[in-house]
């Protein structure tokens, strides 16, 4: 089976090629097919495996191909040419019609006309109005810039595939322990557990945006901004699925809607000034006495805020305090990574295994299409983006997850200080 480091040699190869191919006159179709080399380059089943690694290779070719597009964008810029008034005027006693008068007599007069695209005015000449400006503007010619989500749900649970619309798999339920010490002669104690079969499909989650050609020639990396603009939208979408899906097709069914609901058992009524790091505590204790280990703790970025600045009556910070990895930027709580996502609502919070609970299935990974035979495209030279996936989302154990309201649990675990 080839390895990774022989199909990124391949799929380099193939692109340098390309490159090289077009030369100079590499054009927004150029781009485009640059595009679908990377995007289309078969990694022979290694996707799972090296995620990550190959997401990486993909993103170093597309900075090479955005490169690619700013050069376009400057090239385009330097190529248009204008006539200012001085120049009009330079043309017109340089030129073989001002000679010939000139060498006939310098005691007559003839009219010259100037012909410019507009007035002689500074909105015509001092301005970007069709023809080059004296004064040129200052042009960022850098991709646009948007600012988003730093991570998906996708990033910290299981992620696997599938090849098929429909994943059916088996869980357990009603365990009743009966294991116990034997006396001899007497009946043994029965164990048993309910196996149930259950199914989840495949659903698809989708946009496209509708371009004019001019638009994609005009803006070189165009196509790129869009493409990579929809696809951090579509993980988003994603990620308030995996949470919050009804399960009611097209949609999957989300952890939330599944988790067990927070219980405070035996620290009801016995937590002297209950906070929201009392709740995620005990939240863990849940998962613990059920033989779970959480991986994740998931909460709004505002509740994260306020937990942080907690204080006690003498205005001192409370412990604990969630740690801040100073490399990765990422929150830790009891050694758990701190997910915050505004997929998550204020005020509530999901604790849980998420790498062994559930697992995310790409039937298809994120997919971008162009074409120009969509609606009336073709006669209105437009050009369609769609951006797509598939995805599915069994769980496999209901009880690996705590969900729960972070008002309603500090009532339900909070001892009233007399």
């Amino acid at each position: 089976m080839e390895n990774l480091e022989t199909l990124a040699k391949e799929l380099n190869e193939k692109f340098d090629a390309f490159k090289k191919e077009v030369g100079e006159k590499a054009d927004t179709k150029s781009i485009l097919e640059l595009r679908t080399i990377v995007d289309g380059f078969d990694f022979k089943g290694l996707e799972e495996k090296h995620s990550a690694e190959i997401t990486e290779l993909k993103a170093g070719f597309q900075k090479q191909i955005d490169e690619i597009g700013i050069k376009l964008s400057v090239k385009s810029q330097q190529k248009k040419e204008s006539k200012t008034f001085k120049q009009a005027l330079v043309d017109i006693f340089s030129g073989d019609e001002f000679k010939k008068f000139a060498e006939k007599s310098i005691s007559k007069t003839k009219p010259i006309e100037i012909k410019l695209a507009g007035d002689m005015l500074e909105s015509g000449n001092l301005n970007q109005d069709g023809v080059a400006p004296v004064i040129l503007p200052d042009r960022r010619i850098n991709p646009l810039m948007y600012v988003d989500r730093k991570f998906n749900l996708r990033d910290a649970i299981a992620v696997g595939t599938t090849t098929s619309n429909t994943v059916d798999f088996v869980k357990e339920e009603n365990y009743q322990d009966g294991v116990a010490m034997q006396v001899e002669g007497n009946a043994k104690g029965q164990s048993e557990f309910d196996l149930t079969e259950a199914s989840v499909k495949v659903e698809t989650i989708a946009t496209f945006f509708r371009v004019s050609r001019q638009m994609l020639d005009d803006i070189s990396y165009l196509a790129s901004y869009i493409s990579n603009r929809a696809s951090k939208k579509l993980r988003n979408k994603e990620d308030q699925q995996i949470l919050f899906g009804n399960g009611t097709s097209p949609q999957i069914t989300g952890v939330a809607k599944n988790a067990t609901v927070f219980a405070a058992g035996v620290f009801a009524g016995n937590v002297p000034g209950a906070n929201e790091y009392d709740v995620l505590r005990i939240a863990v204790s849940n998962l613990n006495v059920a033989y779970y280990s959480a991986s994740l703790v998931i909460v709004n970025p505002v509740d994260s805020a306020k937990m942080d600045l907690i204080k006690d009556l003498i205005d001192n910070y409370l412990l604990p305090r969630f740690v801040t990895d100073s490399v990765t930027g990422v929150k830790s709580f009891m050694g758990l990574p701190v997910f915050e996502t505004t997929a998550m609502p204020a005020g509530s919070f999901l604790i849980g295994d998420f790498q062994n609970g559930v697992e995310l299935l790409d039937r298809q990974g994120l997919n971008v299409q162009l074409s120009d035979s969509d609606a009336n495209n073709f006669t209105t030279n437009k050009v369609t983006i769609r951006i797509e996936e598939r995805i599915a989302l069994p769980i496999y154990r209901d009880e690996a997850f705590v969900y729960g309201d972070f008002d309603t649990a500090i009532k339900a675990i909070d001892k009233a200080i007399s």
